[in-house]
């Protein structure tokens, strides 16, 4: 199949205009920081949803060989379920987490999305699991990892 030049100088423009920053924006991602690794997720409830468990390790991955920072809360039901419970403010040694619950895009693609902060570096990630990833208290599998932005 031959391409005419026509329509092949046709598409010039839109090659040639990628996106690219606007001037005097900045890059919120940090640069020449290893992506953290979240380990071993779980989120464990009980039968009535009045309480969920979650247990994982957050592995900021800046020292060849170190252990991850494990980091378990107990979520308790209030307006809602446990496990459609947002919280905040949790500490996880130097890691501050909050999770927030959306049915957004209607109940069956339910998802939570975790913050995980270290005011020192003053580094953000924001990993994020669907209902069905985290049912019935099963260890997320295979390991994520995610690139921290800057905040």
């Amino acid at each position: 199949m031959r391409f005419s030049p026509v329509l092949l100088a046709g598409l010039v423009p839109f090659v040639a205009a990628a996106p690219t920053a606007s001037a005097g924006s900045v890059s919120m991602m940090a640069e020449n920081v290893p992506q953290w690794t979240i380990e071993s997720m779980k989120r464990t409830c009980d039968a009535k949803d009045t309480s969920c468990v979650w247990s994982f390790g957050i592995q900021n991955n800046r020292v060849a060989g170190a252990a991850a920072i494990p980091c378990t809360f107990t979520v308790k039901a209030g307006a809602k379920p446990a496990s459609q419970t947002d919280v905040a403010g949790i500490k996880c040694a130097f890691f501050t987490v909050s999770e927030g619950w959306s049915d957004q895009f209607g109940l069956e693609n339910a998802f939570t999305t975790l913050s995980i902060a270290n005011f020192d570096t003053r580094l953000i990630a924001f990993p994020a699991y669907t209902a069905k990833e985290l049912a019935d208290g099963k260890v997320v599998s295979p390991n994520r990892s995610y690139q921290p932005q800057k905040f």
